[in-house]
């Protein structure tokens, strides 16, 4: 988005994507505090970050659908 009104182009294309990209991460569980941090441990190829209470943790469920949303925003670009 950035790089386009920069640049002067059309910014509702890339608008768009990052919608259609946050709706899938959202869907993963990633509006929460443990998983966001997850998503960008992945992102980043870092280890995993742990919260402290009372933020709560990444289940086994959302890694996987966070993983799977990452891949589909990938094939996205």
């Amino acid at each position: 988005m950035f790089a386009a009104k920069r640049a002067g182009k059309d910014i509702n294309e890339p608008i768009t994507k990052f919608e259609a990209a946050m709706k899938i991460l959202r869907e993963g569980g990633v509006d929460e505090y443990g998983p966001m941090k997850y998503a960008l441990a992945l992102q980043m190829g870092t280890r995993q970050f742990y919260q402290r209470p009372p933020n709560s943790d990444v289940t086994d469920e959302q890694k996987t659908k966070i993983k799977q949303a990452l891949d589909q925003i990938k094939q996205m670009a």
